[in-house]
């Protein structure tokens, strides 16, 4: 029996984003390794009901750019982001 994942699974990559200013349960967002990080930021903010210009992610401590894709950050899956809420003013 062949229990290994379609092709389509094994190129998903999984990561977590965490607030980093509140209490909050951790976001899982999968994608593929060339898709952009806007949809991460998509959807973190749908999941905190706030528009997704008003949250930053960062990862090894640099803000990560929504047209960064997962390729680019050389992601492997698995990794944390940190989220922060941005300032409205």
């Amino acid at each position: 029996m062949d229990t290994s994942l379609p092709a389509e699974a094994e190129e998903m990559l999984e990561i977590k984003v965490q607030m980093v200013e509140r209490r909050a349960d951790k976001v899982t967002v999968r994608l593929r390794p060339m898709e952009t990080m806007a949809k991460v930021y998509c959807a973190v903010a749908e999941s905190m009901d706030v528009p997704d210009d008003t949250i930053r992610l960062h990862f090894d401590g640099f803000l990560v750019d929504r047209a960064q894709t997962a390729e680019d950050l050389d992601l492997e899956g698995g990794e944390v982001f940190d989220c922060v809420l941005a300032s409205t003013e």
